[in-house]
């Protein structure tokens, strides 16, 4: 099995080196699902339906939790 960042280095036709430069640029974080938030996951989503990486078209807000939903699921100690 290829390791992960090789998957998809190749699958997204971009160096390794670019795809772990560019991951560890990302924070990682727990924030509001604002309108900014949830319509830049619908372009990543629509993207990937794009390029054929998922085969099913994704509304994200279809897929998502309210706040209130995700506030009973999130452990207490990771809350910010």
């Amino acid at each position: 099995m290829k390791p992960l960042n090789n998957y998809f280095s190749s699958e997204a036709k971009i160096d390794v080196p670019t795809l772990e430069f560019v991951s560890k640029r990302r924070l990682y974080t727990l924030r509001p699902l604002s309108e900014e938030v949830l319509s830049g996951q619908q372009k990543i989503a629509d993207l990937f339906y794009e390029h054929k990486f998922i085969t099913k078209k994704i509304n994200v807000k279809e897929a998502t939790l309210s706040s209130k939903q995700y506030a009973a699921l999130t452990p207490s100690e990771i809350k910010p």
